[in-house]
């Protein structure tokens, strides 16, 4: 199946590294996973078993890693729940950190999110540099380079996200009638952070704005590196330029317009 596929069974290899795995289902393409804390994860597919096949796999071999877990912490030490932690590997072709699209990395690419205690775990590392930044709504995004090496199999980082400032501001229809219903984030004002923050996810992971449009966003750092996005249902997608701490913003959104026709070949046939 997809990446999102449920796996037909889990278990560990025994002292030995064998693994017997029974009542596998016959007549499907299936893929074997291997991995684990300290192991690159590696993806064997399995053309399908016949009923009753017995087949034997022989030697599949797959490369040491490095386990990297931390904390997302606060100022003052106090754990930061449901930030978000991306690990980048970097590469010559990487855009700037905090910027880059899905699948534009050429390398490893992984995101979690910390637990209630701010704990978060990556398994499975290959050893190379690495940025990994941690994020969170009405916090200052923390960010650190890393280099991962087989010499220290658990490394451990601790991400230190301060309160930074903040910005309030109010959003508003074309016409000035202010909309209840918008929500709005702070996001990096570089780089493809603009394309990422779509109107969906504006309004799935945005902040809510008061009954009048207003709104207070905290978490702004003094680097004037963040801008302030917007959207509304039936309203196409606002933005600021770059914003600073204590500024009063405006967003005026304007109606969502959808464009809607029909194609068709040269033999005047719907295409």
């Amino acid at each position: 199946g997809g990446d999102d596929a449920e796996p037909l069974a889990e278990l560990p290899s025994n002292a030995n590294g064998e693994l017997l795995l029974q009542g596998v289902p016959a007549g499907q393409s299936i893929h074997l996973v291997l991995g684990g804390d300290y192991w690159v994860e590696r993806t064997v597919p399995l053309a399908a078993l016949r009923a009753g096949e017995e087949r034997e796999l022989g030697e599949l071999s797959i490369a040491r890693g490095v386990l990297l877990s931390g904390r997302a912490l606060s100022d003052d030490g106090k754990p930061i729940e449901s930030a978000s932690v991306r690990l980048v590997e970097r590469t010559g072709n990487q855009m700037p950190a905090g910027v880059m699209m899905a699948g534009m990395s050429g390398g490893v690419e992984r995101q979690v999110e910390t637990d209630a205690d701010g704990r978060f775990r990556i398994a499975g590392l290959p050893p190379k540099e690495y940025t990994l930044s941690a994020t969170r709504v009405g916090r200052v995004r923390a960010e650190t380079s890393l280099v991962l090496s087989l010499s220290n199999p658990d490394h451990r980082v601790e991400m230190r996200m301060g309160e930074g400032g903040w910005v309030h501001g109010v959003v508003r229809s074309e016409d000035g009638t202010p909309l209840p219903n918008a929500r709005v984030a702070l996001i990096p004002a570089r780089g493809f952070a603009s394309y990422q923050w779509d109107t969906e996810r504006i309004l799935r992971e945005g902040q809510e704005v008061g009954e009048d449009g207003s709104f207070r966003l905290a978490g702004v750092p003094e680097d004037n590196s963040q801008r302030v996005v917007a959207a509304a249902e039936g309203y196409a997608r606002g933005r600021t330029d770059r914003v600073v701490p204590g500024m009063k913003v405006e967003l005026g959104l304007a109606p969502r317009v959808s464009l809607a026709g029909y194609v068709f070949d040269a033999a005047g046939e719907p295409v």
